[in-house]
């Protein structure tokens, strides 16, 4: 999307874009199931792109970066914002929704779309990722107690009947009621967008191995125009420990942090493991 119009720049949430070339202009969608790494490639490509442009800082000057969530701007209500944002500069946008639910709730946002990105992790690895999260957010409670502890929650009886309730799901149930569908049916649904000429679909355990090479042929395959030195520099700048330091522990967990294999039972390790084969198989997926 390269749109030269002019627009002012005074908006009361975004602040002033970067300034952005006209034919340098990208609109780009991040597109992953929850807890699969979006943040970490969103503002990744972010200072990336801010590079190119000779901007370092990204929150700056009252701006706030190029990175931002389509979800939350679609609950608020505040999709004028992102119109005149992206005439101006480049955007990206993460979103966890099934496409028809972007087109649904964003009309014509994806065909607007310069790229689509994604993110694909182990649905096992999802599942622990989102247990520690709900921990965290304060979400997990019993008789009134707030249990914010995996090793608590485990003494107390309730991570086996949230994996329970995953497996039997395909997902965390509550993502369904948004629009995110289950991890199988939120891969396959964005897999025609990532398959196409304008998509990338990356791993995130490829990504933990060697997230610049990976990041490094992705945009080259897209085009953007951006220099494996900044991919590196972007990846030092919005490494997962500082996303981590920024918005909270329950957004980004290490690799050794993330699994909880230790608390299931072999039964339910093999019901989990078998409730996903076929997807696990289909993506050629690795934990981790």
């Amino acid at each position: 999307m390269t749109d030269g119009r002019q627009t002012t720049k005074d908006w009361s949430h975004l602040g002033d874009p970067p300034d952005f070339p006209d034919g340098e202009r990208r609109l780009i969608i991040i597109a992953s199931y929850p807890r699969s790494g979006s943040n970490w490639i969103g503002r990744t490509l972010e200072h990336a792109l801010l590079q190119g442009i000779g901007w370092l800082d990204p929150i700056a000057r009252g701006r706030r970066g190029v990175y931002h969530d389509l979800d939350r701007f679609i609950t608020d209500g505040r999709l004028d914002e992102i119109g005149r944002w992206a005439s101006a500069s480049s955007l990206i946008l993460k979103t966890h929704r099934l496409p028809e639910f972007v087109e649904r709730d964003a009309p014509g946002l994806l065909s607007r779309a310069d790229l689509v990105v994604g993110v694909l992790r182990h649905p096992l690895d999802v599942m622990a990722s989102v247990f520690r999260y709900l921990l965290w957010a304060g979400a997990v409670t019993h008789e009134g107690e707030r249990v914010s502890i995996v090793d608590r929650a485990d003494e107390l009886g309730l991570a086996a009947p949230f994996v329970d309730a995953f497996v039997s799901a395909g997902g965390h149930a509550p993502f369904e009621a948004l629009g995110f569908g289950a991890w199988a049916s939120h891969a396959e649904a964005w897999s025609e967008a990532m398959n196409s000429e304008r998509g990338a679909r990356l791993k995130y355990r490829d990504l933990l191995r060697d997230a610049r090479g990976q990041l490094t042929q992705a945009v080259d395959r897209l085009g953007l125009g951006v220099t494996p030195e900044q991919i590196g520099g972007a990846l030092a700048s919005a490494s997962p420990d500082r996303i981590s330091a920024q918005f909270g522990a329950g957004f980004v967990r290490s690799e050794k942090d993330v699994s909880f294999d230790a608390l299931l039972s072999p039964e339910q390790h093999a019901r989990a493991e078998q409730a996903f084969e076929e997807s696990v198989a289909r993506y050629a997926l690795s934990r981790g």
